[in-house]
């Protein structure tokens, strides 16, 4: 079954993708770090997102890993889904 999810690796990143899952592994698909970052104007909190993988180099933006490099799988939650679905949304790059 494919849903958005977020998880967290043993390397101690955190993706947000369109996750599936296999037998022996996990695909993910638009993976993309999340992080949070401090504002020191405002003294409040970012939410930033970068791509996990230079998607301009591969020839699809799927990333098969094994299930043992995860530590952790949690559904994001209601507000996230809501502020930042026109964000994060799978969309075709062009270099």
């Amino acid at each position: 079954m494919t849903s958005i999810k977020l998880l967290k690796l043993k390397t101690n990143e955190d993706l947000i993708c369109i996750f599936e899952e296999n037998d022996s592994s996990f695909v993910l698909s638009y993976p993309m770090n999340v992080y949070i970052e401090q504002d020191l104007k405002t003294m409040g909190q970012n939410l930033v997102m970068n791509f996990w993988i230079p998607f301009n180099l591969a020839e699809n933006q799927d990333a098969e890993i094994k299930k043992d490099n995860v530590i952790a799988i949690l559904e994001p939650n209601k507000e996230f889904k809501i502020g930042r679905a026109h964000v994060w949304t799978p969309v075709t790059l062009i270099y």
